[in-house]
């Protein structure tokens, strides 16, 4: 009985070193896992910023007064007249024999097992 209880003792004295390596082993691949990602992130937040500094400096008004008036020749372009606008009760109404889009019985986009109020 006892010789018994000292080699499962034993066999659990081996395994738990071997366990605790592999799951050091898992936990720093992790952590490097952690440290790609969160690079990348700092690298794609840089790249929005640049991005909204661009596009802030692409949309300011002065310089699209520039170039509207730099092109305007060579693209025609006029002022909108009033005429030009129109109201969505000027709008033809749609014609019932118009053919329509299908509506899915379900919505492809919502997780499967996910209900609502209205699928009740």
């Amino acid at each position: 009985m006892i010789a018994r209880l000292t080699w499962a003792l034993g066999a659990v004295a081996l395994a738990l070193p071997v366990g605790l390596y592999g799951l050091e082993h898992r936990v720093s691949a992790l952590e490097d896992d952690v440290v790609r990602f969160e690079g990348m992130l700092l690298d794609e937040q840089s790249q929005a910023h640049v991005l909204r500094a661009e596009w802030a400096h692409l949309n300011q008004p002065r310089r699209l007064q520039e170039l509207i008036l730099r092109h305007e020749a060579v693209l025609g372009l006029e002022p909108i007249t009033p005429a030009q606008v129109a109201r969505i009760a000027d709008l033809p109404a749609r014609l019932q024999d118009e053919p329509s889009l299908p509506v899915p019985a379900r919505n492809p986009f919502r997780p499967v097992g996910l209900t609502t109020v209205a699928d009740q």
